[in-house]
């Protein structure tokens, strides 16, 4: 990590610290049975990491999205990027009830839609 600071006697100078990362391990507990629906995205590794925590997600195509009967579903995730390279999702979501529709409460979809700020790249 750099940062730049100012002194009078030195001028302005740039000084490296080397990162740190704080993690803490936490024990997660998955229901037994747990069906996800997955919207993949790009550069997406959310699967591999459900994976990892015992969840097998079922990659869904966009026929099942349209037409399958979506409350089979525990939850729904939408990966990240996944309106920007899949347009079909912009056609469901003018639909929004789609993605709702008969869910059993509490379950809802989860969406890790990334927008970028204005002038960055989509990346």
């Amino acid at each position: 990590m750099a940062a730049r600071r100012f002194t009078p006697a030195c001028g302005h100078t740039t000084s490296i610290t080397a990162p740190r990362l704080k993690a803490r391990a936490i024990d997660v507990k998955v229901a037994p049975g747990l069906r996800v629906g997955y919207v993949m995205g790009t550069g997406d590794t959310v699967p591999e990491a459900m994976e990892g925590l015992g969840i097998r997600p079922h990659l869904l195509t966009t026929a099942e999205l349209f037409s399958s009967d979506l409350s089979a579903w525990d939850t729904i995730v939408i990966g990240i990027r996944a309106y920007s390279v899949r347009p079909e999702l912009g056609m469901i979501q003018a639909r929004p009830r789609r993605l709702r529709a008969g869910w059993r409460n509490p379950h809802r979809p989860v969406s890790e839609q990334h927008f970028p700020r204005p002038g960055c790249s989509g990346s």
